[in-house]
């Protein structure tokens, strides 16, 4: 007996975001480079898809945050940004937690040093050489700052008798007024004049 002419108006309906995890990712171990950025690699695997759709992560190269910038094994806690698959669009989803992540090795940087010289002095006896310059430090992260930390000790010569003696260096990194010694690794200890010897 009765017919709907007009449907009625209706207000807008919200369709949140459905959640998902991720699994399958681990850091990547690196260099010391002042930062706490840390690379994801591996193959996600996302629980909570629709069927048939897929999604990506769209930060892997910055996915994770070490919990201390310094050398060594550091906690990491996952900040991945989901991105869309080939058939999943990643504005309808939402990561519910963040991955839990592997802790991430950071190895020291490998440094130069160039500068320095031996001390000639009298014979002493001993084949201990100072020395003495101002270090130059190759491969540094940005403004830091390294010392050598045994200059009077720093250096060993060939022979410990009166002479000209070849010098081989054995200097050690320290502190600098903004630069950890510990974030980095002298691979290469530098190349010394040789160091005179007098008489005593």
């Amino acid at each position: 007996n009765y017919v709907l002419n007009v449907q009625p108006a209706l207000a807008d309906v919200i369709i949140s975001p459905a959640p998902v995890t991720v699994s399958g990712l681990s850091p990547v171990n690196r260099t010391y480079d002042g930062s706490t950025t840390v690379a994801l690699s591996g193959l996600p695997t996302f629980t909570g898809l629709v069927e048939g759709q897929s999604l990506t992560i769209g930060n892997l190269s910055t996915g994770g945050q070490a919990a201390s910038a310094n050398a060594g094994t550091q906690a990491v806690s996952g900040q991945v940004q989901l991105a869309d698959g080939t058939d999943g669009l990643a504005s309808n989803y939402t990561l519910s937690i963040q991955p839990t992540l592997a802790d991430v090795t950071i190895s020291p940087a490998p440094v130069t040093v160039s500068g320095l010289s031996p001390v000639d002095r009298a014979y002493d006896g001993s084949a201990t050489v100072a020395l003495a310059g101002t270090p130059v430090f190759t491969g540094l992260v940005d403004d830091q700052t390294l010392t050598i930390g045994n200059l009077s000790t720093g250096a060993v010569a060939a022979n410990a008798n009166a002479g000209t003696q070849a010098v081989s260096a054995q200097v050690q990194l320290a502190d600098g007024t903004n630069g950890s010694a510990s974030n980095y690794v002298l691979n290469v200890q530098p190349a010394l004049a040789d160091v005179i010897i007098s008489p005593a």
